[in-house]
């Protein structure tokens, strides 16, 4: 199984947003019904993904002819708080997670 998920993300129904993962619960989620987890990596930290929420909720505001402007500032903020994150904490807390699974 390749698998991979938000971890904390706005709010963004389509048509619905019942569900937020987290590590744990989406490690449990796989493990219950016997997969056995082969690689879980979290992708984008917690630095990177504030910065991310921030540049949504401030482009929604701008004018449409500043918001590449700002994204493009703030993607390279971005990219560098998430190269300082280590992997191990992007593990735990992360916007996004993927996993391989195999069921034995």
């Amino acid at each position: 199984m390749l698998l991979s998920t938000h971890g904390f993300m706005v709010y963004h129904p389509d048509p619905v947003d019942y569900w937020r993962w987290t590590c744990a619960g989406l490690r449990r989620a796989v493990e219950e019904p016997g997969f056995r987890i082969v690689r879980f990596e979290g992708i984008m930290g917690m630095a990177a993904s504030g910065l991310q929420l921030f540049q949504d909720a401030a482009a929604r505001r701008l004018p449409p002819a500043l918001r590449p402007a700002l994204c493009l500032v703030m993607q390279a903020a971005i990219a560098l708080a998430d190269r300082l994150e280590p992997a191990a904490d992007r593990d735990l807390n992360a916007l996004v997670f993927a996993l391989v699974a195999e069921k034995p």
